[in-house]
């Protein structure tokens, strides 16, 4: 009886651990960058299939590596966050998060990214990056990209 208790016991965890919220995701992609070797093959398991395309092509057609790395590392400009909010579609395979907070000169900075569930993993497929002249004018709610880029 007590070996079925045990699984009964870990069960919850390990359906838990696999319905990763998005902001979750974006904080192991934010620790992993802290720790990054500017090589575009470390951030591959943060982005989708496309975005990685386009790096590639970039670094492909000159780009310097270091250059396009950085640009994907966007978390490293927010030096301070102070709110985040999410939304996912009812099916459960697209999201969006929006992370506000402020860069290093403390102006106000706001992330908002796309994200989409691939073989049970959340990555980003766009990104809008906004530097509002207020903190009062930072979103406070969860903005996909396109939204954003509309409302600035």
């Amino acid at each position: 009886m007590k070996k079925i208790l045990t699984l009964l016991f870990l069960l919850p965890v390990y359906a838990c651990a696999a319905n990763v919220a998005l902001y979750e995701s974006y904080q192991n992609f934010e620790e992993h960058i802290k720790d990054r070797s500017n090589k575009i093959d470390g951030l591959v398991g943060y982005f989708a299939k496309e975005v990685v395309d386009q790096a590639l092509s970039d670094i492909k057609k000159g780009d310097a590596e270091d250059k396009v790395v950085s640009n994907l590392s966007f978390p490293h400009i927010m030096k301070n966050e102070i709110s985040h909010f999410e939304k996912t579609a009812a099916d459960g395979d697209v999201g969006c998060l929006t992370v506000n907070g402020y860069e290093s000169s403390n102006s106000p900075v706001s992330f908002s990214l796309l994200y989409t569930k691939e073989q049970g993993r959340w990555l980003i497929k766009d990104m809008f990056i906004a530097m509002p002249e207020k903190v009062e004018d930072l979103p406070n709610y969860a903005q996909c990209p396109d939204e954003a880029e509309a409302s600035f």
